[in-house]
């Protein structure tokens, strides 16, 4: 074998050693999972399984929130309100209009009861953020998903305690 075959075997060897890693690249960046695709599942699953009532879990999810980019966050946001509002229309499909009404009044209350024991640094922290360009956009996130998301007769019935909700943002 002379010396030019041995230098184009040399070639064709290294240029398909670079394709086949060319290749692997290629597959691994396609099949690895995406870093925030992954923090979004387990954000989901901390917000659909675990107490948010804990200061320590709030804080740690909205540090975690924060550095997902803003259309992941509204993509989050939005599957864990349709997989709440689907786990209360399961709850209840069972009730009658009755307890459906005493249930909207009892939140009702609740939400006039929070509010008035709201202290007024608290008070003022929600006003500035309902103020803010954030907030505002949560609040038409909410409010977009309350009209597309629920149903008429749904609307209906939650418009009572929505208003009231509103209402008292707007008293801020």
């Amino acid at each position: 074998m002379d010396s030019l075959t041995k230098m184009r075997r040399q070639r064709q060897f290294g240029l398909a050693a670079a394709l086949v890693l060319l290749a692997g690249l290629l597959a691994y960046s396609v099949l690895r999972p995406d870093p925030e695709e992954k923090e979004f599942q387990r954000l989901k699953g901390i917000v659909l399984t675990d107490n948010p009532h804990d200061d320590n879990s709030r804080r740690e999810f909205r540090e975690a929130m924060a550095r997902l980019s803003p259309e992941t966050q509204k993509r989050l946001m939005r599957e864990v309100m349709r997989e709440q509002l689907h786990r209360a229309r399961e709850e209840a499909q069972s009730w009658s209009e009755e307890q459906k009404t005493a249930r909207i009044d009892e939140l009702i209350l609740d939400v006039r009861k929070n509010f008035a024991k709201l202290t007024g640094d608290e008070r003022e922290e929600i006003r500035k953020n309902f103020q803010s360009d954030e907030g505002k956009e949560r609040l038409r996130n909410s409010l977009d998903f309350y009209y597309q998301e629920f149903t008429a007769e749904e609307r209906k019935t939650l418009d009572p305690l929505v208003g009231e909700f509103l209402a008292h943002l707007d008293a801020l």
